[in-house]
């Protein structure tokens, strides 16, 4: 797979941040499944508004029983400057709502 978005991860083939698709070579499909399956809620997370950075999203997938999987994934720098740009970017999203939510009479 050739793309800048790519990275390689000790031991593991590319994997796409940003795609839905996470491709890591040497690994059963059904455990890359539940990788990606925590790495898709964790994004989820982040884009909910209800976190501020990566730390709280960590915080709150070390309770899931697959999160050993991907909590390697927590020391990649990459991965976490994304969900803490998703975190920001639904944060400030969450303002504006609300504020043209005061600006907007009732009806």
């Amino acid at each position: 797979m050739q793309n800048s978005a790519a990275l390689t991860y000790r031991g593991f083939g590319p994997v796409l941040l940003g795609a839905a698709h996470v491709e890591v070579s040497g690994v059963s499909p059904s455990k890359e499944k539940r990788l990606r399956e925590v790495m898709d809620r964790a994004r989820e997370l982040a884009r909910s508004g209800k976190h501020a950075s990566h730390s709280s999203i960590e915080a709150e997938l070390r309770t899931e029983p697959d999160f050993s999987r991907a909590e390697r994934w927590f020391r990649d720098r990459r991965f976490c400057a994304q969900l803490d740009r998703l975190c920001a970017e639904a944060q400030k999203a969450g303002r504006r709502s609300r504020r043209r939510s005061r600006l907007t009479p009732d009806t």
